[in-house]
């Protein structure tokens, strides 16, 4: 099943319960998949979700000027489709552990750290339930840097 085939169902079976969801969650969700995960990931199997792909999508949004909140809702949205899909038995528990949410924090930012291939490495050898604690170790790092200077 195409993830534009699982949206259409979701909207027919899930957002007509009474109470299931609030007006602007739906209005928002409408938004959120007709002009950003629509066009990028509508036409993939929806067991299949690249996530490397989805998390490179993200990170160009930052890039290109969209806000943190606005990409945390972009996948927020994608994370309910797809829990609701799991729910429904179509697909296989989704794994959104590797994926993160791209922040502007200025002189803090870890790709002023470290590479981005020493972050993925890093990531790659300690695992995914380290993520976070890469990411505060880095910037704690260039803080000290940045006070001692």
């Amino acid at each position: 099943m195409l993830v534009s085939e699982a949206y259409k169902a979701w909207q027919n079976e899930y957002w007509v319960i009474p109470g299931a969801l609030l007006e602007n969650t739906i209005r928002g969700y409408i938004s959120v998949f007709d002009h950003h995960l629509l066009p990028c990931v509508g036409d993939n199997d929806i067991g299949n979700i690249n996530y490397e792909a989805l998390q490179d999508y993200y990170n160009s949004l930052l890039i290109n000027g969209m806000c943190q909140k606005t990409i945390r809702n972009i996948d927020q949205a994608l994370q309910s489709l797809l829990t609701w899909c799991w729910r429904k038995k179509w697909i296989s528990k989704p794994e959104n552990d590797n994926i993160i949410i791209p922040k502007r924090r200025g002189c803090n930012d870890i790709s002023n750290t470290i590479t981005e291939k020493e972050y993925q490495l890093l990531r790659t050898v300690l695992g995914g339930q380290y993520k976070y604690a890469i990411e505060f170790l880095a910037n704690f790092f260039d803080f000290l840097g940045s006070f001692y200077q």
